[in-house]
């Protein structure tokens, strides 16, 4: 019975879902409001952007603007001793990113959606990528990434 009890709680570590909304993230939206969805849309762990590829930017944004970034964890785990954090970056390619934001996870809700505000578009045009990762407390990341245009 104990190790039945171990092999559940491992399964709801690793269940952490993490969908990009704004920007637009790579790839369709079906597990966003699903609490918990093993869709493999919101459920990627191949870094750096959940194995998804480049895809055309349909955001076009303008240098040194402001962005507010949405994106949902629509299943967490949280530990208070090992909360996890969120990393916002931006690079012009997958191998060049920048950290923007990083905050720690926190005793949220299913289906939590965080707004992060004056998140600052690149200075140099042309196509980057914004990436969102989601570092839960017993580590497993989960990545989305959004391909943006900055005019």
């Amino acid at each position: 019975m104990f190790n039945y009890i171990i092999l559940l709680s491992c399964a709801v570590i690793v269940s952490s879902h993490l969908c990009l909304i704004n920007p637009h993230q790579r790839g369709p939206l079906g597990g966003l409001n699903v609490p918990g969805a093993e869709d493999l849309d919101c459920n990627l762990t191949a870094p750096p952007c959940g194995g998804r590829p480049r895809e055309q930017s349909i955001l076009s944004l303008k240098a040194d603007s402001n962005l507010t970034v949405v994106f949902q964890k629509n299943i967490g785990y949280f530990d208070p001793a090992l909360p996890g954090n969120f990393t916002i970056s931006v690079g012009a390619d997958e191998n060049s990113f920048t950290e923007l934001v990083t905050f720690e996870d926190s005793e949220t809700k299913d289906l939590y959606l965080h707004f992060i505000h004056d998140v600052v578009v690149p200075s140099t045009l042309g196509h980057h990528i914004f990436q969102v990762t989601y570092v839960t407390s017993p580590g497993v990341v989960y990545y989305q990434c959004a391909d943006i245009t900055v005019i």
